[in-house]
């Protein structure tokens, strides 16, 4: 029981730091996801005692893991369906396909490649890594062109592109 308390202020500290982040990026005018991005790999990084059960119970808790995959992505994905036109995307199929297929193949051999080489890590590591970061995330991508203004088409070709990479 001491060890799930221990977890549970943890995670408390952990979505306390996500809420400071949060309105820090506000105040400064940035998107807050690529703030909490940058502090999340510092938080990854570094040894930090006061942490470690939260980043155990994160990374290898079944429930935890079953909860996001199976509840949060999920509605996120779901939540980008509802309001995307598909009269839209069926006007935008040939970026969108492009983007989906050529654009994240790219990305995931340039990606893969870098990894390899700069990080040193095996070559299937580095290529899995590629796999699960080149494709696009379209809630960040999308808040911040919401908050520069960018055309409807370039937003829907980028939402129709996530959803098919997400499939």
């Amino acid at each position: 029981m001491h060890e799930f308390n221990e977890i549970f202020i943890q995670i408390l500290i952990l979505l306390a730091i996500g809420v400071g982040v949060s309105m820090i990026s506000n105040v400064f005018k940035q998107p807050y996801s690529v703030a909490l991005v940058v502090v999340g790999v510092i938080i990854g990084t570094l040894q930090l005692p006061v942490l470690d059960h939260a980043k155990e119970f994160i990374t290898h808790s079944t429930v935890f893991q079953v909860v996001v995959i199976s509840i949060f992505l999920p509605t996120l994905l779901g939540e980008a369906t509802l309001k995307l036109k598909f009269t839209e995307v069926g006007k935008h199929k040939l970026p969108i396909l492009s983007l989906a297929l050529g654009g994240t193949f790219v990305s995931f051999l340039l990606i893969g490649i870098a990894v390899y080489f700069l990080l040193e890590l095996p070559l299937p590591v580095a290529f899995t890594f590629a796999a699960l970061m080149s494709a696009t995330d379209p809630i960040s991508v999308l808040s911040i062109f919401k908050r520069l203004g960018v055309p409807k088409k370039l937003t829907t070709v980028i939402e129709g592109e996530s959803l098919i990479n997400d499939e």
